[in-house]
């Protein structure tokens, strides 16, 4: 089968959605197909300028190619996803939230910017034609279809891919840290954390690892993190590939929680290195994973009930590597892997 990927490429920005449709293609490969990646370049500042991106993917026609047909097209992200062709399924990570259900919320970025409010009601109206038109739609997590049923009324299947380099975690002798991965920005509540420190009553440890969106929130969590002494949380920035897996290798547990992220992948990776997640009741994707006393420990969002966790993991060795060993079980129950999302997106 000749299978196209609808992905917007951002130029000079590659991320987690870059990885996720690389990995995509190799996997559709693999089993193979003929499969391609079909990039749309394309730019959010300013939003005046995503309408007329909208209409240049709706008026490009990807039915064949040089005279070759392309018998499906999988749509990945917006709005390479509107590229119109007959047989199309999504896969989504999420549709445009900042002009649904976080418009107007401090994470959205097209309330108040000139042409914010036209581009919010072209995004709403095209995808409000665009969902029934689909073959079928398959979301990331289960909290993604969440916002589509709330949003659209559209009817999705969750369908779960491993994270990058998932053949490579391992689980060695933990030391004295927790490890807190993921890009530092509001959402990722890394505040959070730092307040919580100032509450525990044992020596824990933190270790940041992930890059800043923008200075600005780096600036201010280097300010809050001062106040403590300099052994009790490091920010270590972006790490590269063996950094990282030597770290979650290492790490007493993980520590996630995303304030309602759509897609998870450290805790998936805290599974897979075999390490005991701690998080929060209102970090939903993470709750798609985790179970409560066996493989995590689960608390309200507040500074105190954070510490308590934190306490209790730093204090109960055996009982964290207990923990480790059943996510680690529990991933492999989960039957997460590249030749499901394959078949399942090509079934």
């Amino acid at each position: 089968m000749r299978v196209g990927i609808l992905v917007a490429q951002t130029p000079f920005v590659y991320g987690r959605a870059e990885t996720q449709a690389q990995n995509l293609c190799a996997a559709l490969r693999a089993a193979g197909h003929d499969a391609e990646l079909i990039g749309l370049p394309f730019s959010w500042c300013p939003p005046n300028r995503i309408a007329p991106q909208m209409l240049a993917a709706l008026l490009l026609d990807i039915t064949e190619t040089s005279g070759m047909r392309i018998d499906r097209v999988i749509g990945l992200q917006f709005p390479a996803y509107l590229m119109p062709h007959p047989d199309k399924v999504l896969w989504l990570s999420n549709p445009h939230r900042t002009a649904a259900d976080i418009w107007g919320q401090d994470l959205a970025n097209l309330a108040g910017p000139d042409g914010g409010n036209a581009a919010m009601h072209a995004i709403q109206e095209a995808e409000t034609r665009l969902f029934p038109e689909v073959k079928r739609v398959f979301t990331q997590s289960a909290r993604v279809g969440e916002r589509l049923r709330q949003s659209f009324g559209l009817v999705s299947q969750p369908l779960y891919h491993p994270p990058p380099l998932d053949q490579d975690f391992t689980c060695a002798e933990p030391e004295d840290f927790f490890l807190m991965p993921g890009p530092i920005h509001n959402a990722n509540r890394h505040s959070l954390i730092i307040e919580a420190l100032f509450r525990v009553r044992k020596n824990v440890q933190v270790r940041i690892a992930g890059p800043a969106d923008f200075p600005a929130p780096l600036e201010r969590l280097r300010a809050q993190a001062s106040a403590l002494p300099s052994d009790r949380v490091k920010l270590l920035g972006r790490v590269n590939d063996a950094e990282r897996l030597s770290l979650y290798a290492r790490c007493l547990g993980v520590i996630s929680i995303p304030l309602d992220d759509d897609q998870d992948d450290v805790t998936l990776e805290a599974m897979l290195a075999a390490k005991p997640v701690i998080t929060c009741s209102d970090s939903r994707n993470v709750m798609e994973f985790v179970v409560g006393g066996e493989t995590a420990l689960i608390s309200e969002p507040s500074p105190e009930a954070l510490a308590d966790n934190m306490d209790r993991l730093w204090s109960g060795r055996p009982r964290a590597r207990h923990m480790g060993q059943q996510g680690r079980a529990h991933y492999d129950r989960l039957g997460i892997s590249w030749d499901n999302v394959v078949a399942t997106l090509l079934g």
